[in-house]
């Protein structure tokens, strides 16, 4: 009874299998029968055919994009990023630094400028840097005539007529013509802009009146003093000598 059963589950199997086979042959060309209608290739090539193919295309489509290469500008700053970061700190350095100094000199020419103001709070005029000179006498004629040539601003032709009235009114032994004159002469190079030959005169100006014990213009020579040290950037020798001229005036 068992067997007649087994024989008859096997043959109806064994039916069914030529029918699905047929209904898979069908479809398949029913498909491709679509495709071709739509105007599309058959998909059926595409189908994977093994289990190790199937992984082959997934592997290949999950694959990331490969980098865009890397032109010659990206590659030199790579090689060389840590000489330009080197650079960068060294400017941020520097400009810190400019800064520092451009305060500190600001504050230094305000402190100078406060001293001006001080200078000429007591001053009464400009022209007593230079003293009058009256009389007939050769010096007097030099030093005049330089002068004149100063206040036209013809500043080397009165260099070189204050040269000469130094050397008249000290052949004169004229103290007071000559501390004039050598006022005048280092006004005419500053005015030239020499303003290191300018501080030299006025430095060999003071032990010379000190000589002639004729100190009345001191102070008039420790500002122009100040004036020719601060155009040279020297703000504490100017500082020092404006402070001078202040004590000079109080005395």
């Amino acid at each position: 009874m068992f067997a007649c059963a087994s024989i008859s589950r096997a043959s109806a199997v064994a039916s069914l299998t030529p029918a699905r086979a047929a209904v898979d042959r069908s479809s398949t060309r029913s498909i491709g029968v679509h495709a071709r209608a739509s105007g599309d290739a058959p998909l059926t090539h595409l189908r994977p055919s093994t289990a190790n193919r199937a992984n082959e295309i997934a592997f290949v489509a999950a694959k990331p994009a490969p980098a865009p290469p890397v032109n010659k500008f990206q590659e030199f700053g790579r090689q060389y990023w840590p000489a330009f970061a080197a650079l960068e700190g060294v400017a941020l350095v520097g400009a810190t630094v400019n800064g520092i100094m451009l305060r500190k000199r600001r504050e230094e020419i305000e402190r100078l400028n406060a001293q001006m103001r001080g200078i000429m709070a007591k001053l009464d005029e400009r022209d007593k840097t230079l003293t009058s000179e009256d009389g007939d006498s050769e010096a007097s004629e030099a030093l005049n005539a330089a002068k004149s040539a100063l206040a036209s601003d013809h500043n080397d032709r009165a260099a070189d007529l204050f040269l000469k009235a130094i050397d008249v009114a000290t052949r004169a032994e004229d103290g007071a013509a000559e501390l004039s004159a050598r006022r005048g002469y280092a006004m005419a190079l500053a005015a030239q802009r020499k303003f290191a030959d300018a501080a030299s005169t006025l430095e060999a100006y003071l032990p010379r009146s000190s000589a002639l014990n004729q100190r009345e213009g001191d102070s008039a020579v420790y500002g122009l003093l100040g004036d020719v040290y601060t155009d040279l950037g020297a703000f504490d020798k100017a500082g020092a000598a404006y402070d001078a001229c202040i004590n000079v005036m109080d005395d």
